[in-house]
């Protein structure tokens, strides 16, 4: 497996205050049903405990060399081609300024003037120029998904959804995490920058636990399917970076809403033109049907929507190159990460949002990331939550799955000891069928939305 890499978001800023996503336009006509799966409220995830770290346990490695970083970061987290491209002499100065860094962090966790600690990962021996080289950030690429702050286009489903959610009567819990039954493993998305590609399978694989509660959670997307597939798709660019929900749009018209499992088309890192057709695709007996697409959902609105379906798709800056942002999150080793300057939204990373809490009064967001086990809390990590800390409340996209086996859905509640199955009463969706993955269809069925 490769080491993982930033990957970029196509974004551009603009501070509106809009609760549908600009980036969806108006294919998804129908509304979206929120009643036929209520808050999830797994008040208490016996297996969830958070990981406290005493100051003393903190360690620094002032003396970060190569042969070092080898004995630490796992072989399955990086292979010796992925930093290849630089000198020996280079990769000596970025571990040397990773250890420059995790000195300086640890410190100040050390002194209590921040919340997360430091340490070598994956990312600390390419270093800044080695990341940059794998962002590619594209403002033109940005401004045709069709942000524009005089002609924004909205997603009408999307935003009267979110509506109806926040006035609902299920208020969310003060602290969330999506049991582990529910969590898949962390992936590796390597060198290429698909991050988006992994958060949305993440958020397919956890939606998809929710719906058949039996399934097992070793349960393996292929994301090289929609890398392959749908690397082109609205203004996605492959390993160069995507918007932040044209892959789960796509399942909603393509493929039958559902892709293969990984060993049928495993990961590689790199676009192919190889697609494998649909009769490849893993039928776990329900299917992507629409989906949820918003900006600027803010605290409460990405809590709901995280207490509702386990996992959402979001955003955050990553920081200009050599930023002490940048290289938080490189070096990133456990903590509420609580580095969150006033900056503009800089080479985005798209995550998947699990869980809430608050810890000691400061509350945080639990995020599972994309850069394998050896990167922060085995593979998580928490980050501010209420402040929109690297713009992490501004986005939050989530597949609306759908029964395919003639099953009803069924919610489990978990309170104390007790845990409870119900079946709601069945309502009639609508069968999207698959379109030829252009895209570009502005007002399809549009008189059915009227």
């Amino acid at each position: 497996m490769r080491f993982s890499s930033l990957c970029i978001i196509f974004f551009a800023f603009a501070a509106f205050t809009v609760k549908a996503s600009p980036f969806h336009d108006h294919d998804e006509i129908d509304d979206i049903d929120h009643d036929d799966c209520p808050l999830l409220h797994f008040d208490d995830d016996e297996d969830y405990v958070f990981d406290d770290v005493d100051e003393d346990e903190v360690i620094d490695f002032d003396d970060l060399d190569e042969d070092t970083f080898k004995e630490l970061i796992p072989e399955e987290d990086w292979e010796e081609e992925d930093f290849e491209f630089l000198t020996e002499e280079e990769r000596a100065n970025n571990l040397k300024e990773a250890a420059d860094f995790i000195h300086e962090q640890n410190a100040a966790f050390r002194s209590q003037q921040s919340l997360f600690f430091a340490k070598p990962t994956p990312l600390s021996i390419v270093g800044t120029e080695g990341l940059a080289n794998r962002t590619g950030f594209n403002v033109d690429a940005a401004m045709r998904t069709g942000f524009n702050p005089q002609g924004m286009t909205f997603d009408e489903p999307s935003m009267r959804y979110f509506e109806s959610l926040m006035r609902s009567g299920d208020t969310p819990p003060a602290e969330f995490h999506t049991p582990t039954s529910k969590l898949t493993g962390v992936r590796n998305q390597g060198s290429c920058g698909s991050c988006v590609i992994f958060a949305s399978v993440a958020s397919l694989e956890t939606g998809i636990l929710v719906k058949k509660p039996t399934m097992s959670n070793s349960l393996d997307l292929a994301e090289k399917t929609l890398l392959n597939c749908a690397g082109n798709y609205r203004n996605a660019n492959g390993c160069q970076g995507a918007p932040i929900d044209p892959y789960i749009h796509y399942l909603t018209k393509n493929r039958g809403g559902n892709i293969p499992a990984e060993h049928k088309d495993p990961y590689k890192g790199v676009q192919s033109a190889t697609c494998l057709p649909e009769k490849d695709n893993l039928d776990p007996g329900v299917k992507v049907s629409k989906m949820v697409s918003l900006y600027e959902p803010k605290e409460e609105g990405l809590m709901r929507l995280v207490a509702k379906h386990g996992a959402v798709v979001v955003a955050f800056s990553t920081g200009p190159d050599g930023s002490p942002l940048s290289k938080a999150i490189m070096n990133y080793a456990g903590g509420i990460f609580d580095l969150c300057p006033s900056a503009e939204f800089t080479n985005g990373h798209a995550v998947t949002v699990v869980g809430y809490g608050n810890h000691k009064g400061v509350k945080y967001w639990k995020i599972k990331n994309s850069w394998g086990s050896s990167w922060g809390e085995s593979g998580y990590f928490k980050m501010k939550r209420g402040v929109n800390c690297n713009y992490i409340e501004l986005f939050g996209v989530v597949p609306i799955l759908v029964n395919t086996d003639g099953s009803t859905p069924t919610t489990t509640t978990t309170t104390g000891t007790t845990t409870t199955t119900t079946t709601p009463a069945t309502t009639t969706e609508p069968t999207d069928e698959s379109g030829s993955g252009s895209g570009d269809s502005w007002y399809d069925d549009w008189s059915d939305w009227e």
